[in-house]
């Protein structure tokens, strides 16, 4: 499939002058905000199951805190059994199966999403229609599917380790109860705490991450070994990017900061170089 479509490539361009340029690859938004939404309704349980079962037992506990060390122990023990609970509902709400179905959608998503615009592209530039399938990146997807699947957990269990060390290291330095739950939830807020800038984070970061190497494959099997960095020229791209900006790099042989998306949170895009398919 991969030579068949140079040959149908390099005959189309035979008789053009110079290589065709292709418009700027569009970062695929839609599966990010997508992803960000499956991972916001987790967010939302952690929310709630910390809200339901945690947050209860401050009042007891900063009572208790004048109480001799054994009794103060027992209280203590009733916050950790708390947070294990928690994480055990969690866990059973979300299995490593449900969270990798939820990841593999995506990554199914994100592949049918480069496909098609691939031989759309390809089509306007080059005039040809590509044979394309999503076989080869199937390794790929997987992969995705299971580095998720440990990023979702982690980011359960961090989540909720995070609300019970905000319990004892509110009550070390003094803080009442309701300053503590007030900082608690400050934290899970599903919209803007911490809890859901991770999550956003993990979203906009792996479907980066995929694009690229599902990018990066795709324009291999087409005989590509050339891009055109492009960044997405706005004020959030970080400045040793936006020197990037139109240069030229091989597939094998990177610049410092790796390939477009590679970097945390990059929204950087390749697009394809075909001087090679004029080269004799």
């Amino acid at each position: 499939m991969s030579d068949l479509n140079s040959r149908i490539i390099r005959e189309a361009l035979k008789n053009k002058r110079a290589p065709p340029k292709f418009r700027r690859t569009v970062f695929p938004k839609s599966i990010e905000r997508s992803y960000a939404a499956d991972l916001k309704q987790i967010v939302e349980e952690i929310s709630k199951q910390i809200k339901d079962t945690l947050l209860p037992l401050l009042p007891s506990l900063e009572k208790e805190i004048g109480l001799p060390l054994i009794k103060k122990d027992e209280k203590v023990d009733d916050i950790v059994k708390a947070t294990e609970e928690i994480k055990k509902k969690l866990h059973r709400k979300y299995t490593n199966e449900e969270l990798k179905a939820i990841a593999r959608k995506k990554g199914m998503s994100l592949s049918k999403f480069t496909d098609e615009a691939t031989k759309k592209e390809f089509k306007r530039v080059v005039g040809v229609d590509l044979f394309t399938n999503d076989k080869p990146f199937q390794a790929t997807i997987d992969f995705f599917s299971v580095n998720n699947i440990q990023l979702s957990n982690s980011l359960i269990d961090q989540s909720v380790d995070k609300a019970q060390s905000m319990v004892f290291n509110g009550f070390q330095t003094g803080k009442r109860w309701e300053e503590i739950a007030k900082d608690i939830e400050q934290y899970i807020d599903p919209d803007v705490g911490g809890i859901a800038n991770r999550a956003k984070l993990i979203a906009r970061d792996q479907i980066a991450k995929l694009n690229s190497q599902v990018t990066q494959e795709r324009q291999k099997n087409l005989g590509i070994s050339k891009y055109i960095w492009r960044t997405s020229l706005d004020e959030r791209v970080r400045d040793s990017h936006r020197e990037l900006e139109g240069t030229v790099h091989s597939w094998d042989d990177p610049p410092s900061v790796g390939h477009p998306g590679e970097d945390i949170q990059c929204r950087c895009t390749a697009e394809p170089v075909l001087d090679e398919f004029f080269e004799e």
